[in-house]
């Protein structure tokens, strides 16, 4: 199975390995694994868990390669399996259990079906990530959230329990659709659960642990995209203090996709 180089462009990193032909006429039986160089494409990002130096003082071996982009390498094969009609109202839930580093080799090994069950594996076995998608997702389509300014970027507080709490609203943020290909917007999108993140917070190194989204239409190119939300939950775990921001994408009135978005905003660092 061919390994594919280090491209940077998010929407290109697996396409060049589909020949995509005639496959939206729905469910279809995909390969079973494709395999992808990671690459970590934040290293000079303000949540320095991307950086080799600091990611070592928390334990791990180097510099976390972002789980959105780890996400991206795994909507592939939903977008293959699925057709683009799951852009249109399909769900996915993804959770990360491990990291991957730099020039990590991924091994993404999809199921059949609706839902469909995606893992995403180092060479060694190691499961680092798993995904269910579906075209008929549970729970409401879309919740709407009130507008709140973005505190400036000097001003903005420092994550922490005292900060981030049950129904903290968030400064709503407004960006582009920059991406042309369709398999790659769904991560533009999941990115934008980021920045809204770091928009509100003074927030690093902090870590992406899992995200549930459901798309409500398809995102066009040009498409001034407004997120708003609040943080919905917050819990500790084995030390480490967890949030969930619920969140809601539309453009111009029309619903996007809905997010809930759990990150890990407290680490222990290592004796």
């Amino acid at each position: 199975m061919k390994i594919l180089s280090q491209l940077r462009e998010p929407s290109k990193r697996l396409l060049a390995t589909h020949d995509l032909g005639p496959r939206y006429a729905g469910i279809m039986s995909l390969r079973k694994e494709i395999r992808v160089r990671a690459h970590n494409s934040d290293t000079e990002s303000e949540n320095r868990i991307h950086d080799d130096r600091v990611a070592a003082t928390y334990g791990f071996r180097g510099g976390l390669v972002p789980g959105v982009t780890v996400y991206g390498y795994m909507t592939a094969p939903v977008m293959e399996g699925l057709g683009p009609v799951w852009m249109e109202r399909g769900g996915i839930a993804v959770r990360f259990l491990a990291p991957f580093y730099e020039g990590d080799v991924v091994v993404i090994r999809p199921g059949e079906g609706d839902p469909l069950e995606i893992r995403a594996e180092r060479e060694d076995g190691t499961l680092c990530a798993t995904a269910t998608a579906t075209l008929d997702p549970k729970g409401p389509a879309f919740l709407e959230y009130p507008a709140h300014r973005l505190p400036p970027p000097e001003n903005r507080p420092v994550a922490s329990t005292a900060t981030i709490h049950s129904n903290t609203p968030l400064g709503a943020i407004v960006e582009m659709m920059q991406v042309d290909d369709v398999y790659g917007r769904s991560e533009c999108l999941l990115r934008m659960a980021n920045r809204i993140l770091m928009r509100n917070f003074q927030m690093s190194p902090w870590i992406h642990a899992a995200s549930e989204l459901r798309h409500c239409s398809m995102p066009q190119p040009g498409d001034q995209i407004a997120v708003h939300g609040l943080i919905e939950e917050c819990f500790e775990r084995k030390g480490r203090h967890f949030a969930v921001a619920a969140l809601a994408m539309s453009a111009e009135g029309r619903s996007i996709a809905s997010v809930r978005h759990t990150f890990i905003f407290s680490l222990n660092q290592i004796s």
